[in-house]
């Protein structure tokens, strides 16, 4: 697959969540989530329970409306743990069988790009991995890795719904009755990515739906793109040749769901070729 690099001065990007899921670790305790805290708690200095992330597996001998496979976790299973930076642009996830990390948009900070976040959540991995190998866990074995990006785009920078089509161009006309007055509108896509040897390896999903802007109150358009498969072979090399294939999946996803003129707004540099 031919990367796609694109960078933006100004991307529409709200959030970008980057998740391993891996065989659930059957001794890990309540206990070890303050363990592992005490390690980052430097930076990320608030913790909360959240309800637990069922693991979903790309399978690809199913019809396409049922392309996955998802393993419900029991009920009892420990919670699935939120750990909050101090700056609140950072989150890491944690259950017994998945490890997460998720850039947020903050006024202050711009998206630092991929290379950037990957880093960081490699980073971050690495100190569970040694936290797990200190506690005698078996390494985690990940089984399926995910990147979602969410964009965010006011309808005071795209329109109202009429010309939404303006911004992202995947939208169809709504040409219709005089007598009714588009409001919202919204579609979901499922693609397969594909190997180079004609393969799918993973899956690429895209929703698109209004949104409201809980701080602001203020009405946008939601864009959000999931790509997820397993790794492209052994250890952290196979996450991350898997990253790849995920990260040009969505970039391609992204330009082709949004309009020249938009990503021009947005300080469209191709990074192919810088």
């Amino acid at each position: 697959m031919k990367p796609i690099h694109p960078k933006f001065g100004n991307p529409p990007l709200f959030e970008q969540a980057i998740a391993v899921v891996f065989d659930a670790i059957p001794t890990f305790s309540l206990g070890d989530f303050g363990k592992f805290w005490s390690r980052i708690d430097d930076e990320f200095d608030t913790c909360e329970a959240r309800p637990i992330v069922d693991p979903r597996f790309e399978a690809f001998d199913q019809p396409p409306h049922l392309g996955f496979e998802m393993r419900l976790v029991p009920a009892e299973s420990l919670p699935r743990c939120f750990y909050r930076h101090k700056d609140k642009s950072e989150l890491v996830q944690l259950q017994a069988d998945r490890f997460g990390f998720n850039w947020l948009k903050r006024a202050e900070r711009k998206y630092p790009h991929f290379e950037l976040t990957v880093s960081r959540f490699f980073d971050l991995y690495d100190k569970f991995d040694a936290f797990c190998s200190e506690r005698g866990f078996a390494t985690p074995a990940v089984r399926q890795c995910e990147i979602t990006n969410v964009n965010i785009v006011p309808v005071a920078n795209a329109g109202e719904v009429d010309r939404a089509r303006e911004t992202f161009a995947h939208l169809p006309e709504l040409s219709t009755h005089s007598f009714l007055s588009p409001e919202t509108i919204s579609y979901s896509t499922q693609h397969q990515i594909m190997s180079e040897d004609g393969r799918p390896v993973g899956r690429l999903y895209q929703i698109f739906s209004p949104a409201v802007l809980t701080d602001t109150n203020e009405r946008a358009y939601r864009l959000e793109l999931t790509a997820r498969g397993a790794p492209q072979g052994e250890g952290s090399a196979g996450v991350k040749s898997f990253f790849e294939l995920a990260r040009t999946a969505i970039n391609g996803a992204f330009l082709a769901a949004t309009t020249e003129a938009a990503q021009r707004t947005w300080g469209y540099i191709d990074g192919n070729r810088v």
